[in-house]
């Protein structure tokens, strides 16, 4: 970890990492990743995105991503950051997504302009917020300067806020279109919609997700029981949650908790 800047309300992250999250998430703040080797897979509003070293790979707030990494001992730079700094840009950030938010083989000033954020990031510096910005304006300078951007459609923006914001505190429950219809006041059509375009996977897999990642933390407990664990998740069963488990870790729940109390 190279650090974290944290001064009121501007909040800068910067680290060196070989494990980006795996976790459909979205946030308010631009997340950026230079690719320190080849293989890592982001996805982007359910679209797929292989990088390669020395690509630049940015979520624009509240775009919804997700990593699929190989396992490497290369690092990648993973760098989040709040839009407020940047008010030069901020009608682009409010306003516009990135067609394909991939750089390939990012500018030499790109990666002078990392290079020296992971420089200082851990240093008590003389104005450091004035030299973080000074870098982070360069990078999204070269960003603006060189993808192209389509309008955002704000309604689905905030639909997909509300859904998701239930997902996260309800994934527990029964989740269904028609509990999604009545919760949300939205149609059962339109939440599928959502779900397929913006994420590209359906509403049972998205809630999946969730039980699981939440479960991938139970795991670590070896005093809890497997079939305890699929119960405080959400899965009706212990064979449910075994399939859905192995087909998206590639381990069975067991093997996963075996692993993990290895390492």
């Amino acid at each position: 970890m190279l650090g974290l800047y944290e001064k009121r309300k501007v909040t800068y992250t910067c680290c060196y990492t070989s494990e980006l999250s795996s976790t459909i998430h979205l946030h308010h703040e631009i997340e950026i990743v230079w690719a320190g080797h080849d293989g890592i897979v982001a996805v982007c509003d359910g679209k797929t995105y292989e990088l390669n070293r020395n690509d630049l790979f940015v979520a624009f707030p509240n775009r919804i991503h997700h990593y699929q990494d190989k396992k490497s001992d290369q690092k990648n730079v993973l760098m989040i950051f709040q839009p407020e700094q940047f008010p030069g840009f901020s009608e682009l950030l409010k306003s516009k997504k990135p067609d394909a938010p991939v750089l390939r083989n990012c500018s030499k000033r790109i990666r002078s302009a990392i290079s020296g954020i992971t420089e200082v990031m851990n240093t008590d510096l003389p104005y450091l917020e004035q030299v973080l910005t000074g870098y982070m304006t360069v990078i999204m300078g070269e960003i603006a300067k060189e993808l192209t951007f389509s309008d955002l459609n704000q309604n689905d923006i905030n639909g997909l806020h509300r859904l998701l914001e239930f997902c996260s505190y309800n994934y527990t429950r029964d989740i269904t279109l028609d509990l999604l219809n009545k919760e949300l006041y939205m149609s059962r059509f339109y939440i599928s919609r959502l779900f397929n375009d913006s994420l590209g996977i359906s509403m049972n897999d998205y809630v999946n997700t969730l039980r699981v990642t939440e479960a991938k933390r139970l795991l670590k407990d070896d005093n809890i029981p497997i079939t305890e664990i699929a119960q405080q998740v959400g899965f009706g069963t212990p064979r449910t949650f075994n399939r859905v488990f192995l087909a998206q870790t590639g381990r069975t729940p067991r093997d996963y908790r075996k692993k993990h109390l290895k390492t």
